[in-house]
């Protein structure tokens, strides 16, 4: 999340400076689709408070943080006992590859020398 001053600065060089959003985003340091959603989020909050006649709604935009709303929640994660069976089973299974020999990520016997992994790999 970006600071307040940073928000603020958004929008003012975007609306009075007439800066580009790539500008902005250089200048700043900051993703283009974050200041987009920003610049995007002061202009609803504009049209609303018109609408309304009255400039609450958008001093509330331009003061607050702005929150990601998603519209369908996520449903949570749950560790199914097989799951778990699993990842404590790793432990066990890396400490058999290192009596075997064997590297953990290639599953290659350790050998003294590059050229002879190699062979092995390609076999």
């Amino acid at each position: 999340m970006i600071s307040m001053i940073n928000k603020q600065e958004i929008i003012l060089r975007y609306v009075r400076e007439g800066d580009t959003l790539r500008k902005i985003c250089r200048d700043l340091g900051l993703n283009r689709k974050t200041v987009k959603h920003y610049i995007t989020a002061y202009f609803d909050a504009k049209k609303q408070s018109e609408a309304a006649g009255t400039t609450e709604i958008l001093h509330r935009s331009v003061t607050e943080a702005l929150g990601y709303h998603c519209k369908v929640p996520r449903p949570k994660n749950k560790a199914t006992p097989a799951l778990v069976e699993a990842i404590d089973g790793f432990p066990a299974d890396n400490d058999r590859k290192a009596m075997e020999g064997l590297s953990k990520q290639r599953m290659l016997k350790r050998t003294s020398t590059r050229r002879e992994n190699r062979k092995t790999r390609r076999r």
